[in-house]
């Protein structure tokens, strides 16, 4: 993987594919992707490998201070990618959803056990991450659907039980009509790792960014594969409307 841009605030690195597409991943907090390497989520089932950019906000500020610095890098870069993904991990995931709304050709994101805010004031009972969080001044993203982005289906993973569930009932609440979240049995803030044991993640991603299945296709794929999940689709006023 090649660091194509390095700066203060952020850095970009580039492993080329032969897809066709791009797949903009998003590290977390700790500068990873939930400890699996990078191209466990570029893999597809017949072979190919998406082109990869992994994208590091070395300032842990979910995006309040990088957000412009990573759009300005990434609009030029992307743009030869007629089909561009978004993906992360925890704050990488908060940063798929965001980014897949605001970046150019998006036409999927996949966030994986993703806040839906670290502000303090719409997450008052967050307890996590205090030594970054207390380092944002300016909340410019407040929450991962602030802004008006353009709509694209937002596959959002989350393990039960664990501690993501506040952040969790947030996006079921505030969600939007092409937002689909899948509760797993199991697999606590570990949501790719659990699917890579289970031997289905690259299938999941491969549904998502190959197939463009629906979430009820993707829902009963992991079922099929023994794994326990509950999927929640759409609006919260149309909603409790099961996968």
């Amino acid at each position: 993987m090649e660091t194509i841009y390095d700066s203060p605030r952020i850095a970009i690195s580039r492993l080329p594919g032969d897809s066709g597409s791009a797949v903009v991943s998003f590290a977390g907090v700790g500068l990873a992707l939930d400890g699996l390497p990078h191209e466990e989520f570029v893999k597809t089932l017949s072979g190919s490998r998406h082109t990869q950019f992994f994208v590091i906000d070395k300032l842990r500020s979910w995006y309040n201070d990088t957000a412009s610095e990573i759009v300005e890098q990434l609009t030029s870069r992307i743009g030869e990618f007629e089909r561009v993904f978004t993906l992360g991990n925890s704050m990488g995931g908060f940063g798929a959803i965001y980014f897949g709304r605001h970046l150019p050709r998006c036409r999927a994101a996949i966030a994986f056990g993703p806040q839906y805010s670290v502000h303090p004031q719409i997450v008052p009972t967050e307890k996590r991450w205090q030594n970054w969080r207390s380092g944002i001044k300016e909340w410019t993203i407040p929450h991962a659907l602030s802004g008006t982005g353009h709509a694209l289906p937002l596959h959002v993973f989350y393990g039960h039980p664990g501690l993501d569930l506040d952040q969790a009932r947030l996006f079921m609440e505030n969600r939007p009509d092409d937002m689909a979240l899948y509760m797993i049995e199991g697999a606590g803030h570990k949501t790719a790792s659990f699917m890579k044991s289970h031997g289905c993640l690259t299938a999941i991603l491969d549904l998502i960014f190959v197939q463009n299945e629906s979430a009820a296709n993707v829902a009963r794929f992991l079922h099929e594969q023994k794994i326990s999940v509950l999927c929640h689709q759409g609006r919260r006023d149309a909603s409790h409307q099961l996968c």
